[in-house]
């Protein structure tokens, strides 16, 4: 019997170690904590607890020789186990193995996909293609379109192994957690095809040893005995924050329940008569171990987008996903309003057909002799043209509070935006401008004190996102974005955004006439940062006239063109917390703008210093409840009234992103590259051949994203 492992298998082996049991090879051959190896030999089952790594690597040679399954927990075990009766050996038939309340701590989410076929036996290259495919699909899905950290990617033998690192307690919720979010995956991508494995939620599973022989049944040509290999370990394993893999469970379907609120009647929602009624149209229907995906012609949403799917559970909830990355957001009761207005509020939706008749039917005003350019000099309350701000055209700011609260940015109106040095501006401006573009408002900005490079730069780690940056070698928390992906991006921002050429100079009066260029080319978000960098000279006045004389021009011009101008202005130089009255210059830069923002970055002096205006339980909630890193402050918004509106944001490093929520991942218009959907028959893949260089990045993606 030839009890030695190929090199590849001892490499893969120390690896296998090193990151799932926490191996330094700087030790003196022994784990840190326990390793249980559980072995499945002719139905029987033996195990053994390790900490000696000589011993471990004799037992896998010995086992995988005979052809063996050879699995281990790849969470912590409780270091008390290590004292069982199979301390450094294995026992036959043992009197305990692991159990979930031997697990001390989740250090990884494992996503396993195989291939549907005959139990015991292995799959053919065909099947075992498959499950690549749809590996690739759930790796985009997460790590491309929703943000998680890149995770470890094995091949089976069978199929594919996704490992996600995670900092979870062994609790009830955190087992929920994962279970609901392989169950959600389950609903998203299983097909007729390729299983996603729903039973490996428990915190004490065991998983294949990569780099021994997956062997089910006689081997044979067509259905051969594969060696488990990794395929891709990412340079540093970052750990995913629980929050990202909440959000995906918040795309299980739900199940509809009458209430009088909703209008629905005590009998149970038939989903086939809803399509019916409505002409939706179902290209394929796929059974799920959940339940059943209908796949759709295309989405209500947008018909350009042919991968979105209704979901429904054996239980009957119904949910709704478009994979593409401009309708992600919508779910079933979106699905559902979109066809049938009155679905969950007949109330409100009445109303707001009254709503609209009234307006369709407000008397028309007749024309005025006096004053053609102007009209009445006084006017008469029943002249006045009716305008609802509530349906006035607004930029879309990204943030979810702050669009809510005050619509966004109403076009014909000037914001004025302050804060202290490093308090988070430029971070939050480059989103908004971001935003902004994503939902098809073009812009045009001035930035005084950046160099052009500098600020397209920051702009595009912005767009990138966190899994298109990285990090330069030798330094800490410098990130960047490669050239290659910059020209993408630039490419799409063309047309969309203008930056003012620092060369033409910075005197007021030559930009103020060089924006209607780029307004007459569709900017409607203008953005001039700062009002210290602008040349306000001029003989006959003094520098507050002139001043109080752009913010007038400002106003107006804004109001004329039906754009929104953001102005920067930098605060007077003080220690208390900043105030809309600590801005320097002119008065009227406050009081004849429309919203005055002050932008505070959140920390020592934030507590100590916001405490006397918002109080203590306010600063807390902000600080130690929600712990956002800025916070950007509404101190004034004519329109709707709010003020002293305290908006928390979470500060993402590596993009010099602002997100509403620490899980936000927002994919920019220049990256909509669709998870698709297996509408026709899955392409056959062959399985990546194993190699030694398993840090080989530019291999793996070469073949991972063909």
């Amino acid at each position: 019997m030839n009890n030695t492992l190929k090199p590849q298998q001892e490499q893969t082996l120390l690896q296998y170690l090193y990151h799932f049991q926490r191996y330094d090879e700087n030790s003196p051959g022994q784990l840190p904590r326990p390793m249980e190896i559980r072995v499945l030999r002719n139905g029987q089952t033996l195990s053994g607890y390790f900490k000696n790594v000589d011993k471990i690597l004799e037992v896998i040679r010995q086992n995988d020789a005979q052809n063996c399954m050879i699995y281990a927990p790849f969470n912590a075990i409780n270091t008390a186990c290590y004292s069982r009766d199979q301390c450094e050996k294995m026992v036959t038939k043992p009197k305990q193995t692991t159990s979930d309340s031997d697990i001390m701590h989740r250090d990884f989410v494992l996503i396993d996909l195989d291939p549907r076929r005959p139990a015991g036996v292995n799959a053919t290259d065909a099947e075992k293609g498959k499950a690549v495919a749809v590996g690739r699909r759930i790796y985009k899905f997460l790590v491309d379109q929703n943000g998680f950290e890149r995770p470890i990617v094995a091949d089976s033998g069978n199929g594919i192994h996704l490992y996600f690192r995670v900092d979870m307690a062994n609790g009830n919720d955190e087992k929920s957690l994962v279970k609901n979010f392989l169950k959600a995956l389950a609903v998203l991508f299983s097909d007729d095809d390729v299983d996603v494995d729903c039973s490996v939620f428990n915190a004490a599973r065991i998983s294949k040893i990569i780099g021994t022989t997956s062997c089910k049944g006689t081997p044979s040509d067509e259905r051969p005995a594969r060696i488990s290999c990794f395929l891709n370990i990412p340079e540093e394993v970052k750990v995913t924050d629980a929050a990202y893999f909440r959000k995906i469970v918040g795309m299980l379907p739900q199940p509809e329940q009458p209430n009088r609120e909703n209008n629905f009647t005590a009998e149970k929602f038939d989903l086939e008569e809803f399509i019916q009624k409505h002409g939706i149209e179902v290209v394929r229907r796929t059974q799920t171990s959940d339940g059943t995906r209908l796949v759709l012609k295309e989405c209500p949403f947008d018909p350009n987008h042919k991968d979105a799917a209704l979901f429904v559970s054996n239980t009957g909830a119904i949910g709704y996903h478009c994979f593409h990355n401009s309708c992600a957001n919508y779910g079933w009761r979106e699905f559902r309003l979109h066809y049938d207005p009155e679905a969950y509020s007949r109330q409100t939706v009445q109303a707001n057909r009254n709503w609209h008749d009234f307006k369709n039917q407000r008397p028309k005003l007749k024309p005025r002799p006096e004053a053609n350019d102007f009209g009445n000099k006084w006017l008469q309350p029943s002249t006045i043209v009716y305008k609802d701000l509530s349906e006035a055209e607004a930029i879309p700011t990204g943030f979810t509070r702050m669009d809510k609260r005050m619509k966004g940015l109403l076009l014909g109106e000037i914001s004025v935006l302050s804060g202290t040095n490093h308090s988070g501006k430029s971070a939050w401006l480059n989103n908004l401008i971001a935003n902004a573009v994503q939902s098809g408002y073009k812009c045009a900005v001035w930035s005084g004190e950046l160099q052009d490079f500098r600020f397209i730069d920051w702009l595009d780690q912005v767009l990138a996102g966190k899994n298109r940056v990285e990090k330069k070698e030798g330094f800490e928390d410098i990130y960047f974005v490669r050239q290659m992906v910059a020209q993408k991006i630039n490419a799409w921002l063309d047309g969309k955004l203008w930056l003012y050429n620092n060369s033409y100079g910075n005197d007021w009066e030559r930009i103020f006439n060089d924006l209607d260029e780029t307004v007459n080319q569709g900017a409607k978000l203008v953005v001039l940062d700062n009002l210290a960098a602008l040349d306000l000279s001029a003989n006959d006045v003094n520098f507050y006239q002139r001043q109080s004389a752009l913010i007038n021009d400002l106003a107006a011009y804004a109001k004329r063109r039906e754009i929104h101008v953001i102005l920067v202005c930098h605060p007077r130089k003080e220690v208390t917390f900043l105030r809309k009255e600590s801005i320097g210059g002119s008065g009227d830069l406050t009081n004849l703008v429309d919203n005055v923002f002050i932008m505070h970055r959140v920390g020592n002096d934030f507590r100590k210093r916001a405490t006397e205006f918002f109080g203590t339980r306010e600063v807390d909630r902000i600080m130690d409840e929600e712990k956002f890193d800025n916070v950007i402050e509404v101190c004034k918004n004519r329109s709707f009234g709010l003020c002293d509106f305290l908006l928390g944001m979470y500060y993402e490093k590596e993009t010099r992103r602002m997100k509403n929520t620490p899980e936000e991942c927002i994919i920019y218009g220049w990256d909509e590259q669709p998870v698709q959907q297996t509408i026709t028959p899955t392409n056959e893949v062959q399985a990546f051949p194993y190699h030694s260089e398993i840090d080989d990045d530019e291999a793996f993606n070469a073949w991972w994203n063909e």
